[in-house]
């Protein structure tokens, strides 16, 4: 159950980053590279998605189940450096999407409204940090990598993939040969034939909340 959860939350949060104003995400670059890093992905993929198949009847209905998440802002200059009511709006936005809840529920296109449904899984900001101590669920952090990001800044702070859902904010993301700022946000597909360090969601600050 909980790999089924894991696989739903980031594969729909990469595709919710998605703009249609000729921006993207990054994840089919990004999966090519794993690829080549992971040559059994592909196997260990298959295999992850079987087991899915195998589990998804295990759910218990009217059970929500609530993610904790924790909103690292790696920011260069001040004009990044996003407000909490800005993150706070993200994950209203999100939790909206995922309940069904949205305004707009009535536009769906008649090919998904027979699938289109509440998730009945929520995004919280996380109340306690690893430590135990209480937190907002938001951490901020002033850096040059903020700038063309990539991977690279899941190294500068990362609470237990285990316990949270990690999304960094950035200013800009570059992720080898793709054109500066055409990137909004990326996402690895949770696939057990590749590193945990891949976990988390990257994204542009302009297109949090």
């Amino acid at each position: 159950m909980r790999k089924y959860i894991r696989f739903s939350l980031l594969t729909a949060f990469a595709l919710l980053t998605v703009s249609s104003f000729g921006q993207k995400c990054g994840h089919d670059q990004l999966e090519q590279e794993v690829k080549r890093l992971f040559p059994n992905y592909e196997s260990a993929e298959n295999e992850f998605i079987q087991s899915i198949n195998f589990d998804s009847d295990v759910k218990t209905e009217g059970i929500v189940y609530q993610i904790p998440v924790v909103v690292h802002i790696i920011y260069d200059a001040q004009g990044d450096n996003i407000s909490d009511k800005q993150v706070k709006d993200a994950i209203d936005v999100i939790n909206e999407d995922f309940r069904r809840l949205n305004a707009d529920t009535s536009d769906t296109r008649a090919v998904f409204t027979g699938v289109a449904a509440d998730t009945e899984i929520e995004f919280q900001l996380a109340k306690l940090d690893p430590q135990g101590n209480c937190t907002t669920g938001i951490t901020r952090s002033q850096s040059a990598l903020a700038t063309n990001a990539s991977n690279n800044v899941k190294g500068i702070v990362s609470w237990p993939n285990s316990k949270y859902l990690n999304i960094w904010v950035v200013n800009s993301i570059d992720l080898g040969g793709s054109v500066s700022g055409t990137v909004l946000g990326y996402a690895y597909k949770p696939n057990p034939g590749q590193s945990t360090t891949y976990d988390g969601i990257v994204i542009r600050h302009d297109r949090m909340g």
